[in-house]
C-alpha cells in the first residue's frame, strides 16, 4: 500500500496535536478539540449528508436544522 503525501501531513498534524493537548491545560484541550470537530463537520459535506441521513433514522420528527445541530454537538 502506497502511503501518499496527505496521509504524511495529516498523520504529522494528528501527532502534533496530541502532543500539544498534553501540554495545555484539560479544560483548553477540551475546548479546543470541540471546536476542531465542529469545523470538521462544517467543512465535510459527506460528514453532514452521513449524520442526516442516521439521525433522520433517529429522530423522524425533527428538522433538518436541528439535526444538523445534534450532528456538530456529537462530532464536536
Amino acid at each position: 500500500m502506497k502511503v501518499r503525501l496527505v496521509d504524511r501531513i495529516v498523520y504529522a498534524l494528528a501527532v502534533a496535536a496530541i502532543t500539544a493537548a498534553a501540554y495545555v491545560p484539560q479544560w483548553f484541550a477540551y475546548g479546543f478539540a470541540s471546536g476542531l470537530g465542529r469545523l470538521y463537520f462544517r467543512l465535510d459535506a459527506r460528514r453532514r449528508r452521513y449524520a442526516l441521513e442516521f439521525l433522520r433514522q433517529a429522530f423522524p420528527d425533527r428538522s433538518d436544522r436541528e439535526l444538523l445541530r445534534i450532528g456538530r454537538i456529537a462530532t464536536g
